[in-house]
Parts: C-alpha cells; sequence; structure tokens
C-alpha cells in the first residue's frame, strides 16, 4: 500500500475556489491575517481580477482535474468555495477536462439525481477525491451575522411585522430553490429574488416605487438560508452594494438570518446605513419568527442595545 504524504507542519493550507464578488478577497485578507497559508484559484468569467492582488491561479468552468492537481501542489486539503455564480449551470462536454470527464462519467448517476444545484454537484465530486469542503463559519467566522442590531437604528413593531412577512416568503422561494430573499411592506410582499440576484431585487422595487411616486421609507429587505441548503455553498450575503440599494429603493432596514449570512466590509455597512437612515439586523427564528425583538440582542462590542427608534436623527 503506497504511504500518504506527511501532513505540512504549521496551519493547514486553504484553497478558495473563488466566484465573483469582493467575499474571495475579503476571506483571502482574513485567513492570510492568521497565518494560515491561501490560495485563490479563480473561475475564468467570474472571479474579480483583483484575487491577482494575492496568492493566485485560474481555472476555467469544468477543469476539475486541474483544480485537484492544484490543491496536491499546494498540498491543500481543505477547499473552500466562496463568490458569485452568474452562470448557474453545469460544464458542457466541451469544457470538462479529462479528469473532470472521468469523474462526471464516474458519478453520472449521482448527479443525474435530486435537485442539488450545481455547486453542491461539485461539491460531491470534490469530496468523493478526498478533500474537504469547508464552511465558511469555520475559515471567517467574523464574516458570519449575529444575532442583534448592527447600527444606531431600530425597526419599529411594523417593520418587525414585515421581517416576519418577508423571512416566510423567502423561506417559501429557498424551497422551492428560486432565491433567498424578499421586500416586505406593510405587510404584504413586494418583490422577491430571482436568478438576477439581491441588487436586481432591489432596482426593481426602486424602480416600481419611483413610477408611483413614492418618497417615504419603510419596507424591509430579509436574506436567509434556503431550507435544506448546504451551510458550505451559496450562503446569502450582504455588503455596502445592498445598504446603497435598499435605501435607493426607499426601505427601512435589512434583516438578515444570524449564523447563516455573510457580511462583508461590517464596519462600512453599518457607517453607511447610519448615514442613510436604515437599521440592519440579525435575527434568529426564535426571536423574528416567534415575536421577539432582535434588536435588542447583543451589538458589536458585546453589549445590548436598543438602537435609535427609526426617523430618530442621528
Amino acid at each position: 500500500m503506497a504511504k500518504r504524504a506527511a501532513e505540512p507542519a504549521g496551519p493547514r493550507p486553504l484553497v478558495i475556489l473563488a466566484g465573483g464578488g469582493d467575499f474571495p478577497l475579503i476571506a483571502a485578507e482574513q485567513v492570510m491575517a492568521s497565518g494560515r497559508p491561501v490560495l485563490l484559484v479563480g473561475i475564468e468569467g467570474e472571479a474579480s481580477s483583483e484575487i491577482e492582488d494575492f496568492p493566485h491561479t485560474w481555472v476555467k468552468r469544468g477543469q476539475l482535474g486541474k483544480l485537484f492537481s492544484i490543491m496536491k501542489t499546494f498540498r491543500a486539503q481543505d477547499l473552500l468555495i466562496l463568490g458569485m455564480l452568474a452562470d448557474r449551470r453545469m460544464p458542457t462536454w466541451r469544457e470538462v477536462d479529462l479528469t473532470g470527464l472521468w469523474e462526471v462519467l464516474r458519478h453520472w448517476r449521482m448527479l443525474q439525481d435530486g435537485d442539488d444545484t450545481v455547486l453542491r454537484k461539485v461539491a460531491r465530486m470534490v469530496e468523493a477525491r478526498g478533500f474537504t469542503i469547508v464552511q465558511p463559519a469555520e475559515v471567517i467566522p467574523s464574516m458570519i451575522a449575529r444575532s442583534g442590531l448592527y447600527g444606531r437604528y431600530r425597526p419599529t413593531d411594523g417593520d418587525l411585522a414585515d421581517v416576519l412577512v418577508a423571512y416566510r416568503a423567502a423561506k417559501e422561494l429557498g424551497r422551492r430553490d428560486k432565491g433567498q430573499a424578499c421586500v416586505a411592506s406593510d405587510g404584504q410582499v413586494m418583490a422577491r429574488e430571482d436568478h438576477r440576484g439581491t441588487d436586481n431585487l432591489l432596482e426593481r422595487v426602486a424602480a416600481e416605487r419611483r413610477q408611483k411616486g413614492f418618497t417615504g421609507s419603510n419596507g424591509v429587505l430579509v436574506k436567509c438560508l434556503k431550507p435544506g441548503q448546504d451551510t458550505r455553498l451559496d450562503l446569502p450575503a450582504v455588503g455596502p452594494a445592498t445598504v446603497r440599494n435598499a435605501a435607493a429603493a426607499g426601505l427601512a432596514g435589512i434583516a438578515v438570518e444570524a449564523g447563516s449570512t455573510l457580511v462583508v466590509d461590517e464596519d462600512l455597512m453599518i457607517e453607511l446605513a447610519d448615514r442613510l437612515g436604515l437599521f440592519l439586523m440579525g435575527f434568529a427564528l426564535s426571536s423574528a419568527a416567534l415575536g421577539g425583538r432582535p434588536g435588542d440582542g447583543p451589538a458589536k462590542d458585546g453589549k445590548p442595545t436598543g438602537g435609535k427608534a427609526r426617523g430618530a436623527k442621528p
């Protein structure tokens, strides 16, 4: 029997398979700051060219063999998959390399079963090769939403009612694998996310409100995990652009499911929300969906806070 290669000394190397957006970049910064070796593997046509500011390489869609080779050369057991995929489809036969083709044929029955997303199917093939898909919460815990208020504004009772409406609608949307976010206002669902993403959802709300001459500030954006979703893959995510777009859509605030939502550039998000008059909060099912007040949870420094009433001057 062949001997297994010795584990490298020091922190375990990590490969980040990078889709689009800033999440892979920020994650790489945080992990490298902890002293753990990181290699960004950008998916061509998806990942930002900014990954080239880090140790990096590129793969094309379907190049599973190249990915496996990169991980072995980097002596990495762990793979973190982060970032948006604009093109959510399995690779065509022409895109798959020889090793990838063998993996597809070897797992053909598995790939045909069920309604798993492309990411989950790829993850299964990666794991079949003996690698480990790691959860973002294990590697970048500071980027995972916590329960409670983030900024100085807190939701009104009406806002909390809208959070519950949007949360239930988003869970139903996720159950049908259509999206992870909904907007609710005055107790009614205004809009649902589709394959175009959250920014497009907010742009649609903004356009509808402009058409109607709406000039107020109400309604909430809720993002949450899909029922049964693999928490290693495609977590709901928010960032500064989400705050800007929510404000442009005339929303009162943003609520995300604590423990399972990625938050990018939290400090800038809070600064923008405080300046634009939006509340930001993380909620848990036990507090939001069952009638609690998630805004009374811990603030960033761990001290309880109720925030300022929405509409009060900062």
